[in-house]
């Protein structure tokens, strides 16, 4: 009886350390005045901070020209809408992020192209990110080519055909997650892209794309948020931001009584 009672109080024990590494609570060895517990590892934990609007449904503050200007001619805000209405240029985020889950509606107009890029900087003299492609695709020729469909991992990775997107007209919910190297594009609830920069499936499709002259395309660690102005119209809204914050804890093994 007491060779178990002393057995289930050290596995409740190490529950409560490992109930503390996931909270974020980090320590060396764990003493009492019975029992310790020695480190012999470490658990990585990624967690969410709390979502952050960077479009606020009233104004353009916290965006600027690719340039770094305040002078946003192709833009305006409608009834909480961020609204693509003339020529006059991309708009990007006046902070960079790294790894982040990404959310916002959009909806296109007829025959209609834009996108939304991110981990956008500068690689040589040209401007580039990642972009998550937004399209009619019935309509406009680019929706021929799979790369080019809407939700793909523009001109690296394809969407399916059976991509859910709805009609012109109505608003899509898109989700970007971008957690080291690994990048999935959601769109209406359904993951489209699923892929590791630098893997095989990635090399295919970067080689083959108009980036591949830039090697480094799509490795830097953190870059702006990018609306384009591809020429048409087009509606953005609900744009949502949660960074994710790596954390290491020590795991705690080897538990047993001391005398």
């Amino acid at each position: 009886m007491r060779i178990t009672s002393c057995v289930l109080f050290g596995l409740a024990l190490l529950f409560c350390i490992e109930s503390n590494l996931w909270a974020g609570n980090h320590g060396s060895a764990l003493w009492t005045k019975k029992i310790f517990a020695r480190p012999v590892g470490v658990r990585t934990y990624v967690l969410q901070t709390q979502p952050v609007a960077l479009f606020n449904g009233e104004n353009l503050d916290g965006w600027t020209t690719v340039g770094g200007g305040k002078d946003i001619k192709a833009w305006n805000v409608v009834d909480g809408t961020l609204h693509r209405k003339s020529n006059g240029g991309d708009i990007v985020t006046e902070k960079e992020y790294g790894n982040f889950i990404l959310e916002f509606k959009w909806k296109i107009s007829s025959k209609g192209n834009s996108g939304l890029k991110y981990k956008f900087t500068k690689f040589g003299n040209d401007w580039l990110g990642c972009e998550f492609q937004v399209l009619d695709d019935a309509q406009n020729n680019d929706g021929k080519i799979p790369s080019h469909r809407t939700g793909s991992l523009y001109d690296i990775i394809a969407s399916p055909v059976e991509n859910y997107v709805r009609p012109v007209g109505e608003y899509n919910q898109s989700k970007i997650i971008v957690n080291g190297n690994r990048i999935q594009h959601w769109l209406n609830g359904k993951l489209l892209v699923d892929v590791v920069v630098g893997s095989p499936k990635w090399e295919t499709g970067f080689n083959a794309s108009k980036f591949k002259e830039h090697q480094d395309f799509g490795k830097n660690a953190k870059g702006k948020i990018l609306l384009q102005d591809h020429g048409n119209e087009v509606w953005f809204k609900d744009i949502t931001i949660r960074e994710l914050k790596t954390v290491s804890g020590r795991k705690f093994v080897g538990l047993r009584l001391s005398r």
